[in-house]
């Protein structure tokens, strides 16, 4: 670039600089406090972009930290203007990078191993419960008793909710499911030995979509469409038989992606025998030894899937692979993605899916 290009560009309006600032931020809107990457490197072209940086909310609305194998406090120097990185400031950190984010939800990932999480940032996260749009959590047992004793909420405007237990133990009620009124997606992992384990009868029914592991109780996996009218997406971890349950059979007429994985299929048979889905649109699934579970449930619910993943356990090609394949309508698949047990494809595979008219290209 010439310098008069980038004279140019330093003399753009605010408005269309601040856009460009916006637009460089990752796509999945999780920004670490990296001084080589947005919105950090932004603020250290010159004083006019600086200033652009620091008063553009949406460039703050989201912060993710990890402990111990990231560095939160990479960005103090450059947000604070100071030459030297000072220590243990992360609570600094977080505190005015969301204040730059004034008046916009924000997006607050912690993720933590088996290490605590620095003394009061857990503090600065519940004292923004009213702002958080987006919080994911992936915690010591410890932490998350800390962080459930201080977020008193309320939840207004939360929409996603992720919590993982990074260590194993005992699960108190999680006081920020019944503050969260507007909860649109909650994803609970690492629960498995939960006591007592979370109970979907106190997750929002306004959940659009919803991912467990293992830690829900068995006898109400089945209810999980039922209890959630406006459900879009769910996905399901297990591994452990899924009892059936008398409930009647169900039809949710709205689901779009059904993700069950278990080892193996038979653990969710029951389930899948209950369930007729015409709105599916993504499946993905296990296929043990025997496809009828599978092909019962596609003939049954009659959908047109556009993404279809099967994980092959010990499944055999042409008697296992090949009729599920057959029983998906054609004319729809856009993704189909093949997962084998210890790599066990073979030239029999390719040359089965090339005599399938699913696949026609």
């Amino acid at each position: 670039m010439s310098d008069g290009a980038e004279i140019a560009a330093l003399r753009l309006p605010y408005e269309i600089t601040s856009e460009i600032f916006i637009r460089c931020l990752p796509a999945h809107k999780r920004v670490r406090p990296n001084p080589i990457r947005a919105p950090l490197q932004l603020a250290q072209i010159c004083s006019g972009w600086r200033t652009v940086a620091l008063t553009t909310p949406k460039l703050w609305t989201s912060i993710y930290l990890e402990f111990p194998v990231g560095d939160p406090c990479d960005g103090i120097p450059v947000l604070f203007d100071i030459p030297d990185r000072p220590q243990d400031h992360t609570c600094e950190l977080l505190e005015l990078w969301l204040f730059r984010a004034t008046g916009h939800p924000i997006s607050l990932t912690i993720i933590c191993g088996a290490t605590a999480v620095p003394c009061d940032v857990l503090d600065v996260v519940a004292a923004n419960s009213s702002r958080c749009g987006r919080l994911e959590l992936a915690l010591t047992m410890r932490d998350l008793l800390r962080f459930n004793e201080k977020a008193l909420g309320p939840f207004p405007r939360l929409r996603s909710l992720g919590i993982q237990v990074t260590n194993k133990s005992e699960v108190p009620p999680l006081n920020v499911l019944s503050l969260s009124p507007n909860l649109l997606a909650l994803r609970l992992l690492g629960f498995e030995n939960a006591s007592p384990s979370p109970d979907p009868e106190e997750f929002p029914a306004s959940l659009t979509s919803l991912e467990v592991a293992d830690g829900f109780r068995a006898e109400d996996s089945d209810r999980l469409i039922g209890r959630f009218p406006h459900l879009l997406h769910l996905a399901i971890f297990c591994s452990y038989r899924v009892p059936r349950s008398p409930e009647s059979h169900i039809t949710a007429s709205g689901l779009r992606t059904l993700i069950l994985r278990s080892r193996p299929l038979h653990f969710f048979r029951d389930f899948l025998d209950l369930l007729t889905i015409p709105s599916l649109e993504h499946l993905e699934i296990c296929l043990y030894r025997e496809p009828s579970p599978v092909l019962s449930f596609l003939a049954r619910s009659a959908c047109r899937l556009t993404h279809l993943t099967l994980k092959l356990l010990y499944a055999d090609v042409e008697t296992h692979l090949v009729p599920c394949l057959m029983a998906v309508p054609p004319g729809h698949l856009i993704t189909l993605e093949l997962v084998f047990h210890r790599g066990r494809s073979s030239p029999e595979l390719w040359a089965a899916l090339k005599c399938i008219d699913l696949l026609p290209e």
